[in-house]
């Protein structure tokens, strides 16, 4: 057995006595199973070093240690020292808490142990640091001149075949080579678009991917302490949770596996290098948009223990997501260019998971107001706070993007033309800031009196809803924008209701065909109050109903019931009732269903 432990002060080298109990050797116990099997004969090597700064560049100091008494009250003994050594207090420190970090032994406070029971191996990485530092080979000029053309699958066709490089192999030390040819094993092995259902293709670029997880873990072999390749490893894990979870993308992986594989190598990353803006935004944008999410769907039961460790889940990640916001703001300007985009993501990401987290009742509202009950939505201080938090980091992210911070203030045709300069497309940014201003508005309007923050709020998401409109609606027609919008017009219209204009809300629905946005296109129907309101919604209620992707069938059925019992029509509402489960009973109160 090795040991480092930590001297703290100079009283102590005086003494030549070393004591360690409680709250300060607690993490050591934890940490070290072979704790228990400490004695004096068993110890071959041991070095203090001490942790104040002054002493930083101060050598490190190689102890002789008699009597050793190592039990749960107490670690101690008795020590001279041998020599003092090269190595310095300030490389120690770092390279302790490097191992610490990897191997798991830090605290939740991110605090490392005072004593360390270390293999030979490891005893000597921490003194010697990084070994393994082998440049150059045969390879090496020819790796990086097809690296500088972009030529992945020339670096992979030198060493083919692949699993020829392993031990004994020139380049099974070389860290440098093996990297890039992970790196190049890694590219090829992301699937094309228009093969995604392609048995031969996916069979070959996964077998590439196996490949760059295998050199990416030998390298962190060689070179632990360097929390590049560990970044390396986490990122192509993070790349198979993006291609798994793609629409028509592959499926021949366990997403959930690949969820956890990636967090587990982005946090031993960042423990080695906590300032990294890349990494605390991946890990953050895994937790928050995908590990969450298989938490809540995955079977489980919903008791205070899940939701504790729900709740710790959720504040890893948007702490991940702030530490990146924080780290780009602490950067000069110069720097601040190479990390815009990740900025950019981190602040749309953390706003776009803010936003979705209130829950503010607006369809049970409006449903209360055309069916006359009392029914009176409630709202939480923790909402009031989420749609703060959406509004500060959308907005950050419209600044970043645009330069301007009047975000009422830019033209449709401006957006349009330099949609393809933004990192996240303007029309998305823009929408979800619309949402966020609607939000602010509801909530000033139904529970609060200052009327000039109701018409402030209320005309800027109307001019940010419009503008993202108009972005989709040109864009759709210049076919610069592909991809289905119908999400903003059901948003545009719900202000547009929540503003008593049902003209204007139907105007923009009537030819939706999602289920969800047939309940948005009822509600105003019926708001609006017409004779023929209750057959033009049945029409649309039953197309929804019918849809089996229909998320939003709940609302379907409950607004169908109070058709139904308005009409008097007891045959279909007794035959709809029978089906109606606990999700769309929810919503009878507001409805005055029963």
């Amino acid at each position: 057995m090795y040991l480092y432990v930590n001297l703290f002060n100079e009283k102590v080298l005086d003494r030549k006595k070393y004591y360690l109990s409680g709250d300060l050797l607690a993490p050591t116990i934890n940490s070290f199973e072979k704790f228990k099997d400490l004695e004096t004969s068993k110890i071959k090597g041991c070095i203090g070093f001490m942790m104040a700064k002054e002493h930083s560049n101060k050598g490190v100091y190689l102890l002789e240690i008699d009597n050793l008494v190592a039990n749960e009250k107490e670690l101690s003994f008795e020590f001279s020292i041998q020599d003092i050594m090269q190595q310095t207090n300030e490389q120690i420190r770092k390279n302790l808490y490097r191992v610490a970090a990897i191997k798991d032994w830090l605290d939740d406070k991110k605090y490392s142990p005072n004593a360390y029971i270390l293999d030979k191996s490891t005893f000597d990485l921490v003194r010697k640091g990084q070994i393994n530092k082998t440049k150059q080979s045969s390879y090496t000029s020819q790796i990086q001149e097809y690296k500088s053309n972009y030529n992945w699958k020339s670096i992979v066709e030198l060493f083919e075949p692949i699993d020829s490089i392993g031990e004994g192999h020139e380049l099974w030390n070389n860290v440098n080579d093996l990297y890039e040819i992970g790196f190049a094993c890694s590219k090829l092995g992301e699937p094309k678009n228009e093969k995604a259902k392609d048995r031969t293709h996916l069979k070959e670029v996964a077998q590439y991917r196996g490949h760059s997880i295998r050199l990416y873990k030998r390298c962190i072999e060689l070179e632990p302490l360097d929390y590049r390749y560990l970044s390396a490893l986490a990122y192509r894990y993070y790349l198979n949770v993006m291609e798994l979870s793609k629409p028509k993308g592959r499926n021949d992986g366990n997403r959930d596996q690949e969820i956890e594989s990636a967090i587990m190598y982005f946090e031993k990353a960042i423990a080695l290098n906590r300032k990294s803006i890349k990494n605390n935004y991946r890990l953050g944008k895994l937790i928050l948009e995908y590990k969450i999410k298989q938490m809540k769907y995955k079977s489980h039961t919903w008791n205070p223990e899940f939701f504790h460790e729900l709740e710790q889940v959720e504040k890893c990640g948007i702490r991940s997501i702030v530490n990146a916001i924080t780290e780009f703001d602490n950067l000069h300007e110069e720097q601040q260019k190479t990390y815009k985009n990740e900025y950019i993501k981190s602040c749309y990401c953390l706003g776009s998971y803010y936003l979705q987290k209130p829950d503010l009742y607006i369809n049970e509202h409006l449903m209360a107001k055309f069916s006359g009950t009392d029914y009176k939505p409630s709202i939480t201080q923790r909402d009031i706070e989420d749609v703060s938090n959406a509004r500060k980091y959308l907005e950050l992210c419209f600044v970043a993007e645009s330069g301007n911070e009047l975000i009422e203030s830019l033209e449709v045709e401006y957006l349009l033309s330099n949609q393809n300069r933004w990192t996240i497309s303007p029309m998305d940014v823009l929408y979800k800031l619309g949402v966020v201003y609607m939000y602010m508005y509801y909530i000033k309007r139904n529970f609060s009196k200052d009327i000039e923050a109701i018409n402030q709020y209320k005309a800027i998401a109307l001019k940010l809803m419009n503008t993202s409109y108009q972005i989709a609606f040109e864009g759709s027609k210049r076919k610069t924008i592909r991809r289905n919008t119908w999400f903003i017009n059901d948003k545009y219209a719900l202000l547009h209701i929540l503003d008593d204009n049902y003209s204007e809300a139907i105007n923009l629905l009537k030819n939706a065909r999602d289920g969800y946005i047939m309940n948005t296109l009822c509600i105003a129907f019926l708001l609006e109050g017409k004779d023929n309101a209750y057959d033009k919604c049945l029409e649309k209620l039953k197309t929804a109903v019918e849809n089996k992707y229909n998320l939003a069938k709940p609302i379907s059925i409950a607004i169908m019931l109070y058709i139904y019992k308005k009409q008097g029509d007891k045959l279909n509402y007794n035959k709809l009732l029978g089906s109606a489960d606990k999700s769309s009973r929810k919503y009878f109160e507001c409805l005055g269903v029963s």
